[in-house]
């Protein structure tokens, strides 16, 4: 082994990574070996793994363009991010806890006395322990202080132009931190960056800059309004070389490099070490691979020697170049094979898929599985209970590397909850990496009709920072309505003109930064008119139910769809439509079951009614929206509550989805003329109530019921555009109406309450006249007392809610629960078990039921919950015992109710 002799020179005195094995005698990793090891990382991600797009804006902004002179600087900022390791605080880890506990440090302090390096003074020591102190224990604070060259009290004000370098490295461990005014930090940093330890920092720089052959004396100055975008873009990438050089797998390497002699100093060391580090990079990040057949990848190879036609949007698709491109399709006109044409057709970069619930995202990891099968590329799925999904490897990446949801975002190629996505426009920890994620992919988001105010609020944040790095868009919805057209379009180009005036059905078209050109290329097939029967009742679920017995009773070979609004109201309508059709299976289906029992039900409903079905008995299904956007499922009939214009429309496109003529007519016994929906007006004394209405608005319910009631046949599609912009609510009208008004600031609620968490990436990074200084980047993490803690990953502050309370709870004993002990769960690291106990979770919304969970979850953990795994560290246990004892029941078809359903008349 490589041993500490008494000849090491004073600069390798300073370690980088493993102090503690001075204690064995062994030296510790060389600072400079982990600097250089992380440039060299970087340079291997700018070959292999950074778009072509992001290396040409980066190219652009540092070198006028020139991509190898952009690769330099660009490594040299990942080469330098440790120097603020070379600081007494550092070295000696002064003012830590241990201080007095691990052996090493009293060597490691006697060694750099040796080399002339002086330590922290006994009042710094008790200056770092204080609350305005602290921030100048952070290495990569004082590396921000040694890079910049100017007083640490005027960090504030750094102009990112000129200290790009200096803002990367402190932003590179997740936060930019920014001392309070009055906080001592920045003096005892100037103390840290000052004498000996200035030299060994100076060093250090040295031998960076002339591993990535730049000359610090002509560092790139940028222009002021792109800065702040260049920066979070480095740190992005330093973070993630960073994370990669210091795997046990490079440090390892290292060693066994330095005990064949040579030295971090020298200039063998990348020639040593580089690669190795391709090999690191390639197993553990991997990059995108292009298929050398897009047409056939995504259709299918030939049949009897026939390609499959292309559908005229996604012949279109295939010269849709950058920008944002907004599709507003029917169903059933291939709208995700032409998002995948357009991927394929540009430049080669990764592709992230975005859907809104675990559901589509599952069933989207799995079909573009198939689709990119063969190509070396593997599918990662990104969204709460991803871990519980086991992925078929495809390349030669090892999945174990993608542990954490920011880490899926990396992989080439994602299926991802828009809630993945979505969080990228929150405060939040390695916001630069997430955003690099982001902007290094082609962006495709599905069913963007699902999101309300609160989420489109946190998607324009993120379509600015898009439109900022030329990031390539595509938003797919059955319908769009005007106003998120226009926000988003103007988002992303910064500009209000750039989304046309009049809202064309359907179309589609793409915004870079002029006024959008739309395209309506004609359907593949006609789109059967939609016949509305509207009815009112104060006795919603009696009314579906009654209409599910008489619809089943006069088609007795038909497939139905009960759509309710709320979990309780489907678990309810299922129990009475059951009783009444005691020989026909019904099947519920809603997000409050475990995550096993809802893949079964999920699986079946597939098999029965999905593209591939084989015609089979009749099948009832009493589901919640989440069948809305979750499923590809064909129904003959359908009931659904009253729902905005758009979801109508979507729930529609469950009906009669695949046009098989020949099977309609078999269930039918005559071919039918039309669709036909049943929509049921909640109400109470015949008005549509705020609480009657709920997830949804009564006000905006009430123009959809108006607009239905006038023109009960919708023709599709000629009406549908009306349909949606006439009844979508609109935050700029004014309301006179007392219930209007009230919902209007409810809505208003949810913009004030994402404003309160997005970290004001449109207005302080994006925006191309705001001249971004330090602290702007420090509104992007905050620091680590304020920064976002997000204990439900899958919903991670993108949802809201009014009572803004839900929860995750793991049910343990069987029948519904792991049947594991909870000792045993809490103690395991099995993947297995872990998988297993993953898929007994459930996920809940509802102070009442929240409660009662928690009360139960009390009793099951009294002396609290502290699992092994981190992947079961958010849920919450509960021993399915528990349940009955505080008025619930897991039941085997309804999922998690309150137990006193089963007790009353269905």
């Amino acid at each position: 082994m490589w041993r500490v002799g008494a000849d090491v020179t004073l600069r390798a005195e300073v370690w980088g990574k493993a102090p503690e094995r001075l204690a064995d005698g062994l030296a510790p990793y060389p600072l400079v070996a982990h600097l250089l090891d992380t440039l060299l990382v970087a340079g291997v991600l700018w070959d292999t793994w950074l778009s072509p797009r992001l290396r040409r804006l980066l190219a652009k902004e540092l070198c006028g363009g020139d991509e190898g002179c952009a690769r330099g600087w660009v490594v040299l900022a990942a080469g330098l991010h440790d120097v603020g390791k070379a600081t007494p605080v550092f070295q000696l880890q002064a003012a830590s806890p241990r201080a007095g506990v691990d052996a090493w440090r009293p060597l490691m302090a006697t060694r750099l006395t040796e080399a002339g390096l002086p330590a922290c003074d006994e009042l710094a020591v008790q200056a770092l322990a204080t609350s305005t102190g602290r921030v100048a224990r952070r290495h990569e604070y004082l590396g921000l202080v040694a890079l910049s060259g100017h007083d640490p009290v005027e960090l504030r004000g750094l102009r990112l132009g000129t200290d790009w370098l200096a803002a990367v490295a402190g932003g590179h461990h997740g936060h930019w931190y920014l001392p309070a005014r009055d906080s001592a930090a920045p003096y005892l940093a100037a103390g840290m960056c000052s004498g000996g330890w200035a030299d060994v920092q100076a060093d250090l720089r040295g031998v960076v800059a002339a591993a990535a052959g730049c000359d610090l004396a002509e560092t790139p100055i940028l222009d002021p309004a792109r800065a702040a975008v260049v920066v979070t873009l480095l740190t992005g990438l330093t973070i993630l070389a960073d994370w990669v050089a210091s795997s046990d797998l490079v440090v390892h390497g290292g060693y066994r490099v330095i005990e064949k002699g040579i030295d971090p100093y020298s200039g063998g060391w990348p020639a040593a070490r580089g690669d190795a580090l391709v090999t690191v990079v390639a197993s553990t990040v991997g990059s995108y691979v292009p298929p050398g057949n897009p047409r056939a990848t995504v259709l299918g190879r030939p049949v009897a020697g026939q390609m499959r036609s292309l559908r005229p949007l996604q012949a279109d698709a295939q010269r849709i170049g950058p920008g944002a491109w907004f599709v507003a399709y029917p169903t059933g006109e291939g709208k995700t094979e032409a998002a995948l044409l357009r991927h394929m057709a540009g430049d080669p970069e990764g592709l992230i898929f975005g859907l809104p619930t675990r559901a589509t995202t599952t069933a989207m990891q799995q079909r573009l599985g198939s689709i990119f099968a063969g190509t070396g590329n593997t599918v990662l799925l990104s969204h709460q209970y991803a871990a519980a999904h086991r992925v078929e490897c495809a390349s030669e990446y090892g999945l174990e590397w993608y542990s954490s949801s920011i880490r899926r975002l990396i992989a080439p190629l994602v299926a991802a909850t828009c809630d993945q996505v979505l969080v990228g426009a929150l405060r939040q920890r390695h916001a630069a990496l997430r955003l690099l994620a982001l902007a290094n992919h082609h962006v495709v988001l599905d069913e963007v009709h699902t999101y309300d105010q609160y989420q489109s609020h946190l998607l324009k944040a993120l379509m600015a920072w898009w439109g900022a790095t030329g990031t390539r868009v595509t938003l797919l919805s059955a319908t769009m309505p005007q106003w998120q057209r226009r926000q988003f379009a103007s988002a992303y180009t910064r500009d209000e003109a750039t989304c046309p005036d009049e809202a064309a059905y359907p179309a589609h078209w793409v915004v870079t930064g002029e006024v959008g050109q739309v395209a309506q290329p004609t359907l593949s097939q006609d789109q059967p008119d939609l016949r509305v029967e509207l009815v009112s009742s104060d006795e919603a679920t009696d009314r579906h139910a009654a209409w599910a017995k008489d619809t089943h009773q006069a088609h007795p070979g038909c497939h139905i769809a009960v759509i309710r609004s709320t979990v309780d109201d489907a678990v309810d309508t299922a129990r009475r439509v059951q009783s009444a059709l005691p020989g026909v299976a019904v099947v519920c289906l809603h997000s409050r079951m475990t995550v096993a029992h809802r893949a079964r039900v999920e699986a079946q409903l597939i098999d029965r009614l999905g593209p591939r079905a084989a015609p089979g008995p009749p099948l009832v299904v009493v589901a919640t929206q989440v069948i809305e956007a979750s499923l590809d499922l064909d129904f003959d009939l359908m009931s659904s509550d009253l729902t905005p214009a758009a979801s109508l429309v979507q729930r529609a496109g469950r009906l009669w989805r695949f046009r098989d003529d020949t099977q309609r007519r078999a269930r039918f016994g005559v071919l039918p003329d039309g669709r036909m929906m049943h929509v049921v007006v909640r109400t109470r004394d015949g008005v549509i109530t705020g609480r009657g209405s709920l997830p949804y608005f009564a006000s905006e319910l009430a123009r959809v019921a108006q607009w239905l009631s006038d023109t009960p046949t919708i023709q599709v599609p000629e009406n549908v555009q009306a349909f949606v912009d006439q009844t979508s609510l609109d935050l700029d009208q004014v309301c006179a109406d007392l219930v209007n008004a009230e919902e209007i600031a409810a809505a208003s609620r949810r913009i004030e309450s994402a404003t309160l968490n997005v970290s004001n990436l449109r207005q302080r990074v994006a925006a191309p006249e705001k001249r971004c200084r330090y602290a702007d980047l420090n509104a992007l993490t905050g620091g680590p007392e304020d920064a976002c803690s997000l204990r439900d990953e899958d919903r991670m502050g993108t949802r809201f809610d009014d009572d803004q309370v839900s929860g995750t709870y793991l049910l343990v004993g069987e029948p519904a629960g792991v049947p594991l002990p909870v000792g045993t769960l809490a103690a395991t690291g099995d993947a297995a078990r872990v998988r297993q106990a993953l898929d007994a979770m459930v996920s809940v919304t509802g102070a009442r039921l929240c409660a009662a969970l928690d009360e139960a979850s009390a009793s099951t953990v009294p002396t609290g919950w502290r699992p092994r795994s981190r992947l079961l560290a958010h849920a919450r246990p509960v021993h399915v015992d528990q349940l009955s004892e505080h008025g619930l029941t897991y039941h085997e078809r309804l999922g998690l109710i309150a137990a006193d359903i089963l007790t009353g008349a269905p």
